[in-house]
């Protein structure tokens, strides 16, 4: 018999982790609970890190690249993943991209697939991420478009991200520039929409 694949859920409520682990959950696969055993006890043991890339409280691929830095490998599922997303998140180390759409038994096939070493990228996502555009922003555009929002104003993002006003002004200018865009709210949600943010 092959030893069970150890793995942590990462997502934004508990409903989502317990609905992830309960579909993981197998005769191949054991989910461990950080919350539960601690972080430290879990880090050593777990080999496959599964990261819920509807996680939008953070950057996905930042959680998912220190992830990978304590696993073996990462798997990312989603719903709608951004071709710019499944590709920022390929070239920071995730293993696997998997849609929502998959059933439970594609999920644990694709973990153990890569606890045994062997990437998978949905290849539907993996078409539309080798199609999109490159990602034209400097990572200081990506953090200061990443927080523009309706209610946001320059002053804001600035007294957030402690840059001085003028810099903040420069940024936006170059990311509406780079992305096309008219506005910076038109910047921020064709960035999005691309998944460079």
């Amino acid at each position: 018999m092959r030893d069970k694949v150890r793995v942590t859920v990462h997502a934004p409520d508990a409903l989502s982790a317990s609905l992830l682990a309960r579909c993981l959950t197998s005769a191949h696969v054991q989910v461990l609970d950080e919350r539960r055993h601690g972080a430290e006890e879990v880090a050593g043991a777990v080999s496959v890190a599964v990261v819920d890339a509807d996680h939008r409280s953070s950057d996905v691929v930042e959680l998912a690249a220190t992830l990978r830095r304590r696993n073996d490998a990462v798997v990312l599922v989603g719903h709608a993943l951004a071709p710019g997303l499944v590709r920022r998140a390929v070239q920071a180390g995730v293993s696997g991209v998997l849609s929502k759409d998959c059933d439970a038994d594609d999920l644990v096939r694709v973990v153990r697939q890569v606890a045994s070493g062997q990437d998978h990228v949905d290849p539907a996502l993996a078409s539309a991420a080798l199609r999109c555009a490159d990602d034209p922003l400097t990572p200081r555009e990506r953090e200061v478009l990443s927080r523009v929002h309706c209610e946001s104003t320059v002053a804001d993002i600035a007294a957030e991200l402690h840059l001085a006003l003028g810099t903040v002004r420069n940024l936006v200018t170059s990311a509406v520039h780079k992305t096309g865009a008219s506005s910076r709210a038109q910047a921020a949600a064709r960035a999005r929409a691309q998944g460079w943010i």
